[in-house]
């Protein structure tokens, strides 16, 4: 049976919690991060049955990642890829409104989210977003880390150590050196996104150009190239960005 013949889960998320349809999603440069979780996570995955005889000495596919590095570089993007790869839904957890709850209500909000995900019965992805938000160091000032916060990770950490939902859990987060030592040693792969080099931006260039072929991608593409080449994007997103208005100016002239 494919991961997305199962039945959906059909009790209502908390409304932290939100069930995302991946939009389009374009060819994925491959860079190392994105290799890696092709390689080893997506290959895990669409053999999952194999490791029903391991569930017994809590053995699993991978399902524990943390994305990190600079924004822009394909940390949500490579999410919904996932998503759309293995054909299974991707909860979006906003660990921005978590934190933003009124005193006393943070832990619960945490709790009310683990305690939703963790009664999924079917595979799904888990994307925590942002995550240093709300999972900050502990050793870190008690200004930064209040006890509020500090509730909140304990909950968190007890629920991954009780996990039993077939869900594939991925923090992302631009301030990894934030987050505390103790979820840290929970995740299982931590793969860094990073600004594209020349060669990547020739390949993303190359496929839009493609993909863009009636909307002036002859014109344009050489000239962008060349751009890119010399003076390569700070990130993935900026190129995205640099590419959509290339076409956006030819079709409006």
């Amino acid at each position: 049976m494919s991961l997305g013949s199962l039945s959906p889960d059909k009790k209502p998320p908390p409304g932290v919690v939100l069930e995302e349809r991946p939009p389009f999603v374009p060819r994925m440069v491959m860079t190392g991060a994105i290799s890696t979780v092709a390689r080893e996570v997506t290959a895990q995955w669409r053999i999952r049955d194999k490791f029903q005889g391991l569930l017994q000495y809590g053995i699993r596919p991978l399902d524990r990642l943390l994305f990190f590095g600079p924004p822009g570089n394909g940390k949500t993007l490579t999410c919904y890829w996932l998503a759309r790869e293995l054909q299974i839904p991707l909860y979006r957890v906003l660990c921005q409104e978590l934190r933003g709850m009124y005193l006393g209500q943070t832990a619960k909000a945490v709790a009310d989210a683990c305690g939703f995900l963790n009664s999924l019965t079917t595979p799904a992805i888990c994307l925590w977003d942002e995550v240093e938000s709300i999972f900050i160091d502990r050793s870190q000032s008690a200004q930064a880390c209040d006890r509020e916060v500090s509730a909140a990770l304990t909950i968190f950490m007890q629920f991954l150590d009780r996990w039993k939902a077939p869900t594939l859990l991925i923090l992302a987060t631009n301030l990894v050196q934030q987050l505390d030592a103790a979820l840290l040693s929970r995740v299982e792969m931590r793969l860094e996104f990073l600004w594209p080099t020349a060669a990547q931006c020739a390949q993303l260039i190359e496929y839009w150009c493609e993909l863009l072929c009636n909307y002036g991608a002859d014109e344009w593409g050489p000239g962008l190239l060349a751009r890119a080449q010399q003076s390569p994007p700070a990130s993935f997103r900026e190129l995205h960005q640099a590419i959509a208005c290339c076409a956006r100016d030819w079709v409006a002239r």
